[in-house]
């Protein structure tokens, strides 16, 4: 799922049809809650939730059924209180788990951006660095800068 699937707003009948769900997204508004308290009580296939995003504090928090981390030490934080168990991983420093590996695709994927910036002109005519400028620029818009 993306951004396509998501933007007329939750909550999501369909993510309880998983095994393992997955959130990453990088959350800057409110949005409508992706699954909730009462939908995760019923019946769901759903049994593993991974929060990479880690928004326990968010108040726009898309899951708000869980409000703590997890940690390495014990990384998961089972859901009480279910017709069937929710176990949630929400390690706010979880790609530190594999870091070389981490290191290693995130440099083979910014290498060639950072390339670009060769061509004197890459900030306004590569997509990447005009994206990236345009949203630094609102940004410090929105701060009064």
């Amino acid at each position: 799922w993306d951004m396509a699937e998501t933007k007329g707003g939750g909550p999501f009948k369909a993510l309880l049809d998983v095994d393992v769900l997955v959130n990453c997204i990088y959350l800057t508004t409110k949005i409508p809650a992706f699954l909730t308290r009462e939908m995760i009580e019923g019946d769901k296939k759903l049994g593993v939730f991974v929060d990479v995003s880690c928004d326990t504090s968010n108040p726009n928090n898309p899951f708000p059924f869980y409000n703590q981390g997890t940690t390495l030490d014990k990384p998961i934080l089972p859901i009480t209180g279910l017709k069937t168990p929710l176990d949630v991983v929400a390690i706010d420093h979880l790609p530190s788990l594999i870091p070389l590996e981490s290191s290693i695709n995130y440099t083979k994927a910014l290498t060639p951006y950072i390339k670009q910036l060769i061509d004197k002109d890459a900030l306004v005519t590569q997509p990447v660095w005009k994206d990236a400028g345009d949203l630094m620029v609102a940004k410090m818009k929105e701060a009064g800068l």
